[in-house]
């Protein structure tokens, strides 16, 4: 039996009062952990044990308004360097930005590749949200999140795909060359809580095997939030996935966003609040029989 428990809960806020507002992807960047936020242009980077946060802005500290966010919504470290990625949930998302913490950042405007996601209707659904992406060998999995509206006939659909990292940054670097090709897309259905469905919200790799983060969200559509009932953590291809539990086996309500996997039976996760003045938390899971 799998259970997946949250031992350690705290608010990620630095020395000077500065707070992690809407956690959205996480990553290991050498022994610590980056946490991009998809309101705000730059990232926290946490000292697990101590909690010591130091920030690389790509943009500014300031928040930006709803309709101007990147919306950076999955982080993943390849290549030598941290990728966020925008969902494409709308235009101006449609961005990656390759980022060296103490070094430097690019935003790379990326409308090719987002129209191509778009344009895979098996993959987008009726509305692209991608959030989360893996490194898996010299490959990117991307995961889309289906929590979106109904529209033009298609249903939100949970899915999978690849691309080649390599391709994916020639494609950065040079923007007239093609983007790289979309391969092994496939569908998942990943159960409910609490009668609403379980949507992929972040990804990570470990020893070949694909973790992922699954919250149930009762959103009209993929731009506005909606009550979150539960998370959970699940492994592709390996069953449905586990509910995450509070310290003391009841039900987390959290909104879990961002995956970094610390051993085989330990994980860190972001939580977005869904609220600017509240401190995203990191929280520690304790993961038993995965």
């Amino acid at each position: 039996m799998r259970t997946a428990r949250v031992v350690e809960r705290r608010p990620l806020v630095d020395s000077r009062g500065q707070h992690v507002r809407a956690g959205s992807g996480l990553a290991w960047w050498g022994p610590r952990l980056a946490v991009v936020q998809d309101d705000t242009r730059s990232l926290a980077v946490i000292e697990p044990r101590s909690g010591r946060i130091e920030w690389a802005s790509f943009g500014g500290n300031a928040p930006d308004p709803k309709p101007q966010k990147l919306d950076t919504e999955a982080l993943v470290a390849g290549g030598g360097e941290l990728l966020a990625f925008g969902s494409g949930s709308t235009s101006g998302r449609e961005v990656i930005v390759r980022i060296t913490p103490g070094v430097g950042f690019a935003r790379c405007p990326a409308p090719r590749l987002y129209q191509m996601l778009r344009d895979e209707t098996a993959f987008s659904g009726s509305e692209l949200n991608l959030e989360g992406v893996a490194l898996s060998g010299e490959d990117l999995v991307l995961f889309q999140r289906g929590n979106g509206a109904p529209r033009a006939g298609l249903e939100p659909v949970s899915s999978t795909a690849r691309l080649a990292l390599a391709e994916l940054l020639t494609h950065l670097e040079r923007p007239d060359a093609p983007p790289p090709l979309l391969r092994d897309v496939r569908v998942h259905q990943l159960g409910t809580l609490e009668g609403v469905r379980l949507t992929f919200t972040d990804a990570a790799c470990s020893q070949g095997r694909l973790f992922y983060l699954a919250s149930a969200e009762a959103s009209p559509d993929s731009y506005r939030d909606g009550v979150v009932v539960g998370s959970a953590i699940g492994v592709l291809g390996e069953g449905e996935p586990t509910p995450i539990t509070g310290p003391g086996g009841q039900p987390f309500t959290g909104k879990a966003e961002g995956l970094a996997l610390a051993s085989e039976g330990v994980a860190f996760v972001v939580l977005d609040a869904d609220d600017p003045d509240v401190p995203a938390d990191l929280c520690t899971l304790a993961l038993s029989g995965f």
